[in-house]
């Protein structure tokens, strides 16, 4: 699962040896230890790994967690809310290419 919320861009994956634990990768750091201080866990970095950053969550927190990012949601645009969120040229490209991608998709 892609989740893209205010706090950052995540993959979440059901943990390989833990199924009652999500994996949550990230290639931003500071988006990883966004999560980690909301999820009150600590961030792994693995140089050699897909996604750099990881930490590890049971599957009812992070089910918390999308419901109050569900709940928060308050922006029309979410491009545009996450330019004034974080100012970032790099992210906005990155968004902006994620969006261009999808769009491809639609008939």
């Amino acid at each position: 699962m892609w989740v893209f919320t205010r706090d950052g861009v995540f993959s979440a994956v059901q943990h390989f040896e833990q199924p009652n634990t999500i994996l949550v990768r990230g290639r931003v750091e500071s988006d990883l230890r966004r999560l980690c201080e909301i999820m009150k866990t600590q961030i792994v970095e693995n140089v050699d790994a897909d996604y750099r950053y990881r930490t590890s969550v049971s599957r009812p927190a992070w089910a918390e967690y999308l419901q109050q990012a569900a709940r928060e949601l308050d922006y029309p645009n979410f491009k545009n809310a996450m330019h004034d969120l974080f100012d970032d040229s790099r992210r906005d490209q990155a968004h902006m290419e994620v969006w261009s991608a999808m769009q491809r998709l639609q008939p």
